[in-house]
């Protein structure tokens, strides 16, 4: 049994997680809804890798009613719990299996909150163009940048799993103001760097601006120079932030040139 379990059993109610979140949701008609806390976080981290889709659904459900004002499902929960489930695996209390299994759910639950939510862009947005650099498998984080741009009004284009042929493509069929590329592997950095140097040589494609994100950035912000990305964010605010102040000045200087 998990420590989560054992933490869960103390306070008096069953030990199974969705169990517990169940009897928290059961209590709303009688009692004020209290914020949500570590406790509920290892609760629902611990449902992502039990059996049954539904109960993970459910439990979002639950959890959603408790959050406070502008918070949203994706910050007071996806991500503490993927915070969690990541130091399960470090500590190996979760088995490789585990995180895994945690991981793509919170990926479909997380798509399906974007679906939700989805507004469409006005007519004349900023456009992005989202995905792993090539090479890369690590894709989560992307779906949360995903929904700060769209918060932001972008016309978001997220792409899993593209290789550097459909990503040149794309470029050249669509203009976009911006690319955004997330990496973890720092094996893939050559790999990076030659994608976006092979984007700068073709005349159509030249003039986007790329950020960069991810693990491999984090410890050693100059490999994003390296790599021959305009700016570096650490975290999907930071990257609308950044892409606002940058996209300003780009497209004064364009029409500077224009004249």
């Amino acid at each position: 049994m998990s420590d989560t379990a054992h933490r869960i059993q103390a306070v008096g109610l069953n030990g199974r997680p969705a169990d517990y979140l169940r009897q928290i949701g059961a209590q709303r008609p009688f009692a004020p809804l209290l914020p949500i806390d570590d406790m509920m976080i290892a609760a629902f981290t611990e449902t992502l890798r039990a059996p049954g889709f539904w109960a993970c659904e459910r439990a979002v459900d639950i959890l959603r009613d408790r959050l406070q004002r502008r918070q949203t499902i994706q910050d007071a929960v996806f991500a503490p719990a993927a915070r969690l489930a990541g130091a399960y695996w470090s500590s190996d209390a979760w088995s490789f299996l585990d995180v895994t299994v945690a991981v793509s759910r919170l990926k479909r639950l997380l798509v399906q909150e974007v679906r939700q939510r989805h507004r469409p862009p006005q007519v004349g947005a900023r456009s992005i163009l989202l995905s792993a650099a090539p090479g890369e498998t690590h894709d989560f984080g992307l779906h949360y940048v995903a929904l700060a741009f769209e918060r932001a009004g972008y016309a978001v284009d997220l792409r899993t799993g593209a290789d550097e042929a459909e990503l040149m493509t794309a470029l050249v069929m669509h203009r976009y103001d911006l690319v955004g590329l997330s990496l973890s592997a720092e094996c893939l950095l050559d790999r990076l760097t030659l994608f976006i140097g092979n984007v700068r040589n073709r005349e159509k494609t030249r003039d986007v601006l790329f950020l960069v994100g991810g693990n491999a950035f984090v410890s050693r912000p100059e490999y994003a120079v390296g790599v021959g990305a305009d700016f570096l964010a650490t975290d999907p605010d930071t990257a609308v932030f950044l892409a606002q102040l940058r996209l300003g000045s780009h497209v004064g200087r364009e029409q500077a040139l224009a004249r």
